[in-house]
């Protein structure tokens, strides 16, 4: 029906724009986590919070794809068309195979 396809691809969206939001902010965080090293500043707290942040940005981005994963398999048992759930175009290696 149109409310199941409906469904279905606004989810995709969604999660899609998840883990990319998720990447995004992985990378920002690696980078000032690198930027950290090559400087060897700041210390103490301020370190401790670049540090926090990488790691949960990179938490929050293993989650993100993990619940791509989760959705596809819920979307494979449900008898869901891959049309109704891939993006248009190339898609990211994350949403082929999200491992």
């Amino acid at each position: 029906s149109p409310d199941q396809r409906a469904y279905w691809r606004d989810r995709a969206a969604q999660l899609r724009n998840r883990v990319a939001a998720a990447a995004l902010r992985e990378q920002a965080a690696t980078a000032a986590y690198s930027r950290m090293l090559t400087r060897r500043y700041p210390a103490g707290d301020a370190k401790a919070a670049i540090i926090d942040e990488r790691d949960l940005a990179t938490q929050e981005y293993a989650d993100a794809v993990a619940d791509v994963r989760a959705f596809k398999e819920d979307a494979r048992r449900a008898g869901v068309p891959d049309q109704w759930i891939d993006p248009e175009g190339d898609a990211p290696p994350w949403w082929v195979d999200p491992r």
